[in-house]
């Protein structure tokens, strides 16, 4: 979020190619504490019990994504100051009427996320990840796969509104009839391979 706030001086002033660079430095700020980690410092650990060294690691993968957001912002700040400065001056009164503006948006932008929430809370709970689970990072995987199904449409969906707002209402009707089109068209190639390739795609993905 502080990124996507960071950024917007490079989107007004259409500094795409920088905007591009900065999200290359967060990837490869990523890749700097991910490679060794892997690669060379517990390359020859044993990962089937739990103790002090396969807890670092755990900790320090998890690590690499806040690395990732830190060096985002760093790269970030530097190319955007140049172009419009911004300061942080907390309104709390500001901050309470947009709130309670769009306090709608915000609770269906919350339920829209919350079944994927649901789904692996129930998934814990009848597949807890414990001896005897064989199967239990197949689903685990699977449904990773169906929330990438779930992410995209709501993706492309935000990509396209902006670029319609200008348009006439039939236009606007009919670009996204289209856009409903190509996702339904979409959605059911990727379900039939789903449903006939199933072993294939978890081994493939995996």
């Amino acid at each position: 979020m502080f990124a996507g706030i960071q950024q917007l001086p490079l989107q007004i002033f259409r500094k795409m190619k920088q905007l591009s660079m900065t999200l290359i430095t967060a990837r490869l700020s990523q890749l700097l504490i991910l490679v060794p980690v892997v690669y060379f410092f517990f390359k020859k650990v044993d990962f089937s019990s739990a103790n002090t060294v396969t807890i670092v690691a755990f900790c320090l993968i998890i690590f690499s994504v806040v690395a990732s957001g830190i060096g985002q912002n760093i790269e970030i700040h530097r190319r955007a100051k140049k172009i419009l400065p911004l300061k942080i001056n907390f309104d709390r009164k500001f901050t309470k009427d947009i709130i309670k503006r769009n306090r709608q948006y915000g609770v269906s932008y919350y339920l829209s996320s919350f079944h994927t929430l649901l789904v692996l809370i129930f998934l814990g709970w009848f597949f807890p990840t414990s001896s005897g689970h064989d199967y239990t990072g197949m689903r685990a995987l699977s449904l990773a796969l169906i929330e990438i199904l779930l992410i995209i449409p709501s993706s492309l969906g935000n990509s396209l509104l902006h670029k319609i707002s200008a348009y006439s209402t039939n236009n606007k009707l009919k670009s996204m009839g289209n856009f409903m089109i190509l996702i339904f068209r979409i959605g059911a190639l990727i379900t039939i391979n789903f449903a006939v390739f199933p072993e294939y795609v978890i081994q493939i993905v995996s």
